[in-house]
């Protein structure tokens, strides 16, 4: 494989929209869990909720609400950043996005992909 600078920089770009995407799904599932857990963190703050430690900890669990605000965001997560999800899906369609032109051979070295952004090599 070869990289033009061009296509290394696109290259980039486009695995800076996978972490921008990752964060944003994050921010909208995880964050909320963090600020719902620091309301309860530490002894002073304990959740006063049920008769008993069970109840309790009961209560707290369905405030928190854990397991389904981290699936939410695993689910999101893989759809989204996955190979061929929702992020591969939208760049590729871009007209800038990386193509292989095949096999070139740039200062005596033969590669079996070319990959450049369009319009590709000069002929």
């Amino acid at each position: 494989y070869y990289f033009t600078a061009r296509a290394s920089s696109r290259a980039s770009s486009h695995e800076r929209m996978h972490v921008k995407s990752s964060k944003q799904i994050h921010d909208a599932n995880i964050k909320p869990l963090d600020t719902r857990v620091a309301k309860y963190k530490g002894k002073g703050k304990a959740i006063k909720t049920g008769t008993s430690a069970a109840g309790a900890l009961a209560a707290l669990q369905a405030i928190v609400n854990w397991n389904a605000q981290v699936s939410a965001f695993s689910t999101a997560d893989v759809a989204a950043n996955t190979v061929m999800g929702t992020i591969d899906n939208q760049d590729m369609a871009s007209p800038t996005f990386v193509c292989d032109y095949g096999a070139k051979t740039i200062k005596g070295t033969n590669y079996a992909h070319y990959i450049d952004t369009p319009p590709g090599p000069k002929a």
